[in-house]
């Protein structure tokens, strides 16, 4: 990621160094036209580029957020759960007539 963001923006930086170049040229030419249209494509190409990786970032750490709540809550319900079947096992055990506390 680092690296690609690197080149977008040297890339994105001679883009518009250039685009100054062509709009210093004579607006009447066929190349500034062309090479005007074309840098400005490469312009929101690497905008888009640079969005890319930040808004896959959010979307891996929004899922990785969800599943360590859902782990935490697992974790946190867990414990709950054991103790309430060991107060059964020993219900059903009491009701079966066994005498857990002594003789």
């Amino acid at each position: 990621e680092n690296n690609m963001l690197t080149i977008v923006i040297v890339l994105q930086v001679v883009a518009n160094i250039a685009r100054i170049f062509v709009g210093e040229s004579s607006p009447g030419s066929l190349g500034f036209i062309r090479w005007s249209d074309i840098l400005a494509i490469v312009d929101i190409v690497c905008c888009a580029l640079v969005l890319f990786p930040i808004i896959w970032s959010i979307h891996k750490l929004k899922n990785t957020l969800a599943e360590a709540q859902a782990e935490e809550r697992g974790a946190v319900l867990d414990p709950v759960v054991r103790g309430d079947q060991a107060e059964k096992g020993e219900e059903d055990n009491a009701s079966e007539g066994h005498d857990i506390g002594g003789w």
